[in-house]
């Protein structure tokens, strides 16, 4: 529940030139809180603003994904674009699930992030379980990250994965000329 920032899904051509998306807000097991893509076949990201955006969790053994974006079979160009201050936190109790992409979670699809910002973005759950990609989550499909600038992110694992990058399972992915 809670309002999020833009819904899209199903959609063939999807454009954002300076968007500013903040204070979307979602709880429990729920993903996207700003930005919610699944099977967008082209999408492009200008200049764009994603803020302060937050999954909240009350109840143990969730799994929520991408506090500022979330993606799935999405094809996207995304170019300075700042994604700052999103977050995954709460949770009681024992836990048994995980927090995501704290900024942004990509699952299949091809992304193109270039000259983009990701600041101060956290996955952290209750007991220091469960928070993988602070800053990125990429897994699966095709992904370049090239000068982009990630910083001051956290994933809050017991096992430490990712706090300002996390790919797995990608057929391909390049990062250059970033600052991590």
């Amino acid at each position: 529940s809670g309002q999020r920032g833009w819904y899209g899904a199903d959609a063939s051509f999807v454009r954002f030139e300076g968007l500013t998306v903040r204070n979307g807000y979602r709880t429990e097991q729920d993903y996207g809180a700003g930005f919610y893509l699944n099977n967008v076949s082209e999408l492009n990201l200008g200049d764009c603003l994603v803020y302060s955006n937050r999954i909240y969790l009350t109840q143990a053994n969730q799994w929520p994904r991408g506090a500022g974006i979330y993606a799935l079979d999405t094809y996207a160009l995304m170019t300075n674009t700042v994604v700052r201050e999103n977050s995954i936190d709460g949770g009681i109790g024992l836990w048994s699930g995980d927090a995501d992409g704290g900024g942004i979670y990509v699952a299949n699809g091809n992304w193109r992030i270039l000259n983009s910002t990701f600041w101060s973005n956290v996955a952290y759950l209750a007991n220091n379980e469960g928070g993988i990609g602070g800053g990125l989550c990429l897994l699966n499909g095709s992904h370049l990250v090239s000068n982009c600038t990630v910083a001051y992110n956290v994933a809050n694992w017991s096992r430490g994965w990712g706090g300002g990058i996390y790919m797995s399972g990608a057929n391909a992915v390049t990062a250059r000329e970033c600052v991590v």
